[in-house]
């Protein structure tokens, strides 16, 4: 085609027959895993047979969190040309060059070195172009090489949400064992099902992560966790920001609340008992420390007397409205770092320095706005001792870096930072009799970097190579990921702790419901750009937003995705933000840092995913208000998400019907009365 309309008008005779493709495979599972820590079977038997009458009480229910797009500003896009002697070059927008590189070189059958791949910065990314970029650069190629011309490839929103797939949607069924004595959950029981896709992609990893986040930041002795990845006809859906977590925190505050309203108390009060300690375990075994349960209570006592005074303001707002209801609620929060795959977690980087003392860095990750640029130009003008505005990174190129990971799980900085230092270091070496024959302690900042330059000009005249590789390898990072064979291994470089306040305004004949504040307290190390990791807290709670209380993949009978475009697909907008909302830093213990993260500073990308769950147990606050009576064994109020303004609206009037002392009521009538309570005198 010569033109895109071009393109489109041939695109449209074809025709494509599906059978079945809106079915799910029931007879036939891709994976399955287990995790457990105790005996939960056991216990599930011990509490059945005790003769303490009403000690333990049995819950069950069935908590399902559905897809969601990842919906970057940047749609997929490639430029493939031809260079010379049989090679290509290839500019994606995507976040693992090399794979792009590897599937190119593949479908054409060329050596790797024939294949440039060049991702420039991204605008946005979220997982979504981790793996499926792939596909259209691959598709482009082939043209490219069949045509002998440049190929230019960039889909349009409509097709990029109905490509690529996206979030996993779950559903699990859990049953969870309640100590009324000692009001802790002891025993915990989940099976959880993951809907893959046509293909399992990266679903197996989305799975582990989700199982082994099952436990939350809570001490439950014996937990089962069982999980199985159904096939479908749907797009494979594939990595997503939180990787799995978000399903998992879903699943576990839904068990919090249920387990609270069982027993009759506040859910913060519950959260806070079960808190894990120093010595407890994570449910890949690695026991808690103790600063790192200084962390995950430093979080959560930051935010305990502005809960409390909230709470209250609630309960009088409420008792004096009985339309409008308010509720809030605090949560904890665990998140992780690093591959499954342990060749995975490596990572290159070449650092130059040029004779007028500026330097220029290419390293393995992509940067799509998470800063990953700005924190590597940080570091490595920290390990050189130069002003950051003397050193430039460039984007990621296959001719640079090769076998590049991809920049996710939330690792780009930890292992390109590190595979920076170690050039840095390398470099620092070389200059160092240079920079001690001219160096003066009592000098100004500008005469260091004069000092600086005049050490690189010596050293270049001395025929010193101004220019080196670093590489972040095992050594430099000795991480075994957990194995689910062998049961050995840890899933994460360090832990990250967060604990997030919010507190939401509902209409209780709407259903529609607005976050009025939200306060989030995060652990985030020794940060090197307090400013950039503010602002990864809030994008990720506002998406959390998205995927918990608004964002709703609507199928036909067929199968064919619905909400395939901004006017159909509703994504947090400016009206969807918390009126006051603050992000809190965690100032760290005196001393401490943690050597497992690269200069003591602790990725926060994916964090705010999980954090954003806290709306949905303050609404569920704020539902029960209608009735002022709490859900028992029946489950959890709002236990599927997204909580559309519409699920919440059936809710509401469940709530209301019941709170009609039993008398039967018509729809309208029951809207009728509701009105004239809202506006007297009509």
């Amino acid at each position: 085609a010569e033109c895109a309309e071009a393109a489109r008008e041939e695109a449209r005779r074809v025709e494509v027959r599906l059978n079945d493709h809106s079915a799910i495979h029931e007879s036939s599972t891709y994976e399955e895993r287990c995790v457990q820590r105790g005996d939960a079977a056991s216990m599930f038997r011990q509490a059945a047979n005790s003769t303490e009458v009403g000690r333990y009480r049995l819950l069950e229910g069935t908590v399902s969190s559905g897809g969601q797009n990842h919906w970057y500003i940047e749609p997929m896009a490639v430029i493939v040309e031809s260079g010379s002697g049989n090679s290509l070059n290839v500019h994606v927008t995507c976040q693992n060059p090399s794979l792009v590189q590897r599937q190119v070189a593949r479908v054409l059958g060329i050596p790797l070195h024939r294949v440039h791949v060049n991702a420039a910065r991204l605008g946005g990314g979220f997982g979504g172009k981790q793996d499926r970029p792939a596909f259209i650069a691959a598709a482009a190629a082939v043209a490219c090489k069949r045509s002998g011309r440049p190929v230019r490839l960039v889909l349009e929103r409509e097709e990029d949400m109905v490509l690529k797939g996206g979030r996993h949607p779950a559903t699990s069924n859990y049953r969870c064992l309640v100590d009324t004595h000692k009001k802790v959950i002891v025993a915990l029981d989940v099976d959880t099902v993951l809907f893959a896709g046509l293909s399992q992609d990266l679903s197996a990893a989305v799975l582990e992560v989700a199982l082994l986040s099952m436990d939350g930041c809570y001490r439950i002795n014996d937990v089962t966790c069982r999980g199985r990845l159904l096939p479908t006809s749907a797009p494979s859906n594939t990595a997503f920001r939180g990787f799995g977590k978000p399903q998992a925190g879903a699943i576990i505050e839904t068990i919090m609340d249920h387990a609270a309203a069982a027993m009759g108390e506040d859910a913060v009060h519950l959260r806070q008992r079960m808190l894990m300690k120093a010595g407890d375990k994570h449910l890949d075994g690695f026991q808690m420390e103790a600063s790192e349960e200084a962390l995950l209570h430093g979080c959560w006592s930051a935010l305990q007397e502005e809960y409390a005074r909230l709470r209250k303001e609630c309960a009088q707002f409420n008792q004096a409205s009985p339309v409008v209801k308010r509720g809030v609620s605090l949560i904890p929060c665990k998140s992780n770092v690093g591959f499954d795959v342990p060749h995975m977690n490596q990572a290159g980087a070449l650092v130059n320095i040029y004779t007028d003392g500026t330097v220029s860095i290419t390293h393995g990750g992509v940067e799509m706005g998470q800063g990953i640029h700005t924190k590597i130009a940080q570091i490595a003008a920290d390990a050189l001792s130069i002003p950051v505005d003397m050193v430039w990174v460039y984007g990621t190129s296959s001719d640079s870096i090769p076998n590049t990971s991809p920049t996710a799980a939330s690792s780009g900085t930890d292992l390109n930072g590190r595979a920076v230092i170690d050039a840095c270091t390398t470099l620092k070496n070389r200059l160092q009799k240079y920079l001690q024959s001219r160096s003066d302690a009592s000098e100004s900042n500008a005469s260091k970097v004069d000092t600086w330059r005049r050490a690189v000009r010596d050293a270049f005249l001395e025929r010193v190579s101004l220019s080196t590789t670093g590489y972040c390898g095992k050594d430099q990072l000795p991480f075994e990921p957990y194995s689910f064979t062998t049961k050995k291994g840890l899933w994460t470089y360090y832990h990250i702790f967060s604990a997030a306040l919010v507190q939401v305004e509902l209409d209780t004949l709407s259903g529609s419901y607005r976050p009025l504040y939200a306060h989030i307290v995060q652990d985030c190390g020794k940060s090197v750009n307090p400013a950039h990791d503010v602002g990864q807290v809030e994008g990720g709670f506002v998406q959390g937003l998205g995927l918990y209380c608004l964002e709703e993949l609507i199928y036909s009978k067929d199968g064919h995705l619905r909400s395939r475009n901004a006017s159909t697909y509703k994504i947090p907008s400016h009206d969807d933000i918390p009126y006051e909302f603050k992000v809190t830093l965690l100032t760290p213990p005196e001393g401490y840092i943690d050597e497992r993260a690269v200069v003591g500073t602790k990725a926060v990308s994916e964090c705010g995913i999980q954090q954003a769950m806290a709306a949905v147990c303050a609404m569920r606050q704020a539902v029960q208000a209608i009735s002022n009576k709490v859900e028992e064994s029946s489950g959890a109020v709002l236990s599927h998400t997204p909580a559309t303004a519409e699920v919440v609206q059936m809710e509401c009037l469940r709530h209301h019907t019941n709170n009609m002392d039993g008398k039967p009521l018509h729809l309208g009538s029951l809207l009728s009365n509701m009105y004239k309570i809202r506006h007297p005198g009509s």
